[in-house]
């Protein structure tokens, strides 16, 4: 296995090591941001559906007081059924102060909540309510898919560029390099064609003065 990897490593030319290895880690930061931003994003998508069944469940506790009080049942059935539960909640049930169950609305699965039904002081019942996180999930995970895919795609990009500038550098420097040995067979010594490249303009012109001070 290790052979085999350090095979094909050996088979990349530098600039291709370059790119490759500047693509990678673009990669891996790009992973590490979505890890951070899935980590954030449903951190607070959560903490809002908590705080909007909080303010739910404390207004349909104030709604249930005088039906609790008067523990008529029909009115707390009437009235649970009545009311809508909205998104941060899947379904609630109505407890007496002893804990007993007395009406539910709506499924009572996820995450259980307790809010007691007081007044001046004294407790009437009890809500529990239950929080469904399903769609924080799916909006954290996709937001995290999207930046993964947008790193993926920067990746390729960014390993390209440098791909492609290393090897402008490389095909230079290798070009010099065989009119060095045809210089050294005794060919004349030649310079090969002004690159395109800044920082490739300065190194050719400093390569030809040295020449034209050897002509000298």
């Amino acid at each position: 296995m290790n052979t085999s990897r350090l095979t094909f490593l050996d088979q990349l030319s530098t600039s291709q090591r370059a790119g490759l290895l500047v693509a990678f880690v673009v990669l891996i930061a790009g992973a590490l941001i979505s890890g951070v931003t899935y980590v954030q994003l449903h951190s607070q998508l959560v903490q809002r559906i908590s705080d909007e069944q909080n303010r739910q469940l404390q207004h349909l506790g104030s709604l249930l007081i005088p039906n609790l009080i008067r523990a008529d049942r029909i009115s707390l059935n009437l009235s649970l059924n009545d009311w809508e539960t909205g998104p941060a909640l899947s379904g609630v049930r109505v407890l007496d102060k002893s804990g007993s169950p007395l009406t539910t609305t709506g499924t009572l699965e996820g995450a259980r909540v307790v809010h007691d039904i007081t007044q001046d002081g004294s407790v009437y019942g009890r809500l529990e309510g239950y929080v469904d996180f399903t769609e924080a999930d799916r909006v954290s995970g996709r937001f995290a898919a999207l930046v993964i895919m947008m790193s993926a795609g920067l990746s390729l990009l960014s390993g390209l560029m440098v791909w492609r500038l290393a090897e402008r550098y490389s095909r230079y420097i290798s070009q010099i390099e065989e009119r060095l040995v045809d210089w050294h067979k005794g060919s004349p010594l030649t310079l090969p064609d002004n690159p395109a490249s800044p920082g490739l303009k300065s190194l050719h012109h400093t390569l030809t003065r040295i020449l034209n001070l050897n002509k000298q």
